[in-house]
């Protein structure tokens, strides 16, 4: 049952293919879908945002 959870819980995510930053050409290769050729866009060009957040529970706190 666990088992069952944790792969409808991770399929989803598994769809979608990862940003990847390239330090050394300074460029952002960003996927649409899977199959789709990458584009590669420079760093100048793009804005990112990133979330952030902290719980906590009666064991700590959890990031």
């Amino acid at each position: 049952m666990y088992l069952y959870c944790f792969a409808q819980a991770v399929y989803p995510h598994s769809k979608i293919p990862p940003t990847r930053f390239n330090r050394q050409r300074r460029e952002v290769a960003y996927v649409a879908s899977r199959g789709e050729p990458p584009r590669f866009i420079p760093w100048e060009d793009v804005i990112a945002c990133v979330s952030s957040s902290m719980v906590a529970t009666p064991h700590g706190t959890q990031q």
